[in-house]
C-alpha cells in the first residue's frame, strides 16, 4: 500500500469529517493536491452531487490503492502542508520560466510571469458574526485610532483606524506633502511608528521639515530657513534636535528615492512593522514590473487596490498622497471625488477621502474637504492655516481664510 502523505492524510480526514466542505473552510481546493488529485477532484464531485462526504466502503470501492487511516480528525495543519507543497511547485515553475524569458531577453515578460505566480494562503474558517462577543473582550478599551489635528476632521472621522487607507488629494504645490508630513510628525508624537515614502525629496530636506514641524507641536520656536541655511546657532539646535529624542515618544523613518523605487512589495514588507504608512504620492509609484503608476489608469488602479489590502492584511494604516486633474483646479472649492487623478480607484478604494487647494487660489490659507467618509459624515469643509517657515498647521475660520487671502493678495 502507498505510504501516508499530508495530501492522503487530508482527505482521510475529510471523510471522517462527514462534512463535504472540509478543506475548503482554509481555501484548499482539489487543485492544490498532486500526488492525490484524481482522489480529491472526485471527493469533491461527490460532495456536490450528494451534499455528504462518501462513507469508507464507497471510497474505497473506487481507489482501493489509497492509504486510508480512520483515525484522522485535525485538518488545518495539513491544509497548510498541501499549501505549502502546491506552492513550492508553482514558484519553481514560474522562476525556471520567468529565468529562461530573462536569459532570452523578454525582461518584462519574465518579471510579469513572477508576478502572476499563483500563489495560495491557507486561511480560517470564517465565523459568524452575529453571534461573536469578541467585543466584551475588550469593551471598555477604546479603539486604536491614530487622532489628526484638526478638529473638522477629527470630529467626523475619529481619526485613523487600522485597515484604512485615507487619500488626500491636490493640484500640484497646494501643500499635500506638507500636509501629510504634519500628520505624520502628529502620530508621533501620540507614540506610534511611522515610515514616509518620499518621492519628490532629499532625506535631508525631509529631515529639517519634519524636524521643525515637530519642534512647533512641541511648542519650540524653529525657523526653518534658519536651520536649512545654517543661521540657527548650531548648539540651538543640537539643544532641538535633544529636545525631540527626549520628548517624542515615536519615530519617523524615511525612505526616499536613494533607497530604491516605492513599489506595494516594498510597502508590505514593512507595513506590518508600522502604524502609520505614508506614501507621497500614489503618482510616483512603480507597479511590482515594469511601468509607472501614472502611465496607465489600470496600473494606478492595482497599486491602490494593492495597498488597500496591505492595510488589511498588515493591520495597519495608509495615508497617501494623489495628484487631482486639470478639471479639478477651481479658485472657489476644493476639487471632488472625480477629479482624482488618472483612476477612479483612489476614489472607491479610500475609507477616507479629502481634497485640498490654496483658498481663493492665493497664498495663506488651505481650504479642505471631506468628500468620502466610508464610515461616517463627509462633504465637511474647513480651512487651515500652514506657516511654511515654522513647521505649524493650525485649523482657523473661513473669516480668518478670508484675512490671510486678502492680507497675501493674488500669488502672481
Amino acid at each position: 500500500m502507498p505510504r501516508q502523505t499530508s495530501e492522503s492524510l487530508l482527505i482521510s480526514a475529510a471523510i471522517n469529517s462527514h462534512d463535504p466542505y472540509f478543506w475548503k473552510q482554509w481555501g484548499v481546493t482539489s487543485r492544490n493536491f498532486h500526488g492525490y488529485r484524481d482522489e480529491a477532484e472526485w471527493l469533491e464531485a461527490f460532495g456536490k452531487d450528494y451534499m455528504r462526504t462518501p462513507s469508507w466502503d464507497e471510497f474505497h470501492m473506487k481507489w482501493p490503492d489509497f492509504p486510508m487511516n480512520r483515525e484522522q480528525e485535525d485538518g488545518k495543519y495539513l491544509a497548510v502542508e498541501v499549501i505549502d507543497q502546491y506552492n513550492t511547485r508553482v514558484s519553481t515553475r514560474a522562476m525556471l520560466r520567468a529565468t529562461n524569458l530573462i536569459k532570452g531577453g523578454d525582461v518584462n515578460e519574465g518579471l510579469k510571469h513572477l508576478k502572476e505566480m499563483d500563489i495560495h494562503t491557507v486561511v480560517d474558517a470564517p465565523k459568524n458574526l452575529l453571534i461573536d462577543y469578541s467585543l466584551l473582550d475588550d469593551y471598555h478599551t477604546p479603539e486604536d485610532r491614530i487622532e489628526v489635528p484638526w478638529h473638522s476632521l477629527q470630529s467626523r472621522t475619529s481619526g485613523i483606524g487600522k485597515g484604512e487607507l485615507w487619500y488626500f488629494a491636490a493640484r500640484p504645490s497646494q501643500g499635500k506633502s506638507a500636509l501629510t508630513s504634519y500628520m505624520a510628525a502628529n502620530a508621533a508624537l501620540q507614540g506610534r511608528r511611522v515610515i514616509i515614502y518620499s518621492m519628490e525629496m532629499t532625506q535631508r530636506a525631509m529631515m529639517v521639515r519634519l524636524q521643525v514641524m515637530m519642534a512647533s507641536l512641541l511648542g519650540i520656536d524653529a525657523s526653518h530657513y534658519a536651520i536649512k541655511t545654517r543661521r540657527m546657532d548650531p548648539r540651538a539646535y543640537k539643544q532641538l534636535v535633544q529636545e525631540i529624542e527626549e520628548r517624542v515618544p515615536g519615530v519617523i523613518h524615511v525612505h526616499t528615492p536613494k533607497e530604491g523605487p516605492c513599489r506595494p512589495s516594498v510597502v508590505a514588507a514593512r507595513a506590518g512593522d508600522y502604524d502609520l504608512n505614508v506614501i507621497d504620492y500614489i503618482g510616483l509609484m512603480r507597479p511590482d514590473g515594469a511601468g509607472r503608476a501614472v502611465d496607465d489608469w489600470r496600473t494606478m488602479a492595482g497599486i491602490s487596490n494593492e495597498i488597500k489590502e496591505i492595510a488589511l492584511a498588515r493591520d495597519t494604516r495608509m495615508l497617501v498622497a494623489s495628484q487631482v486633474n486639470r478639471e479639478g483646479e477651481s479658485s472657489k472649492r476644493p476639487p471632488k471625488l472625480v477629479n482624482l487623478s488618472q483612476s477612479d480607484a483612489l476614489g472607491q478604494d479610500g475609507d477616507v477621502v479629502a481634497t485640498l487647494s490654496k483658498y481663493k487660489g492665493r497664498k495663506g490659507a488651505s481650504h479642505l474637504s471631506l468628500e468620502k467618509n466610508r464610515e461616517g459624515e463627509a462633504q465637511i469643509q474647513w480651512f487651515t492655516d500652514f506657516d511654511v517657515d515654522h513647521g505649524n498647521y493650525t485649523e482657523i475660520t473661513r473669516d480668518e481664510a478670508d484675512d490671510l487671502a486678502d492680507e497675501y493678495g493674488d500669488e502672481d
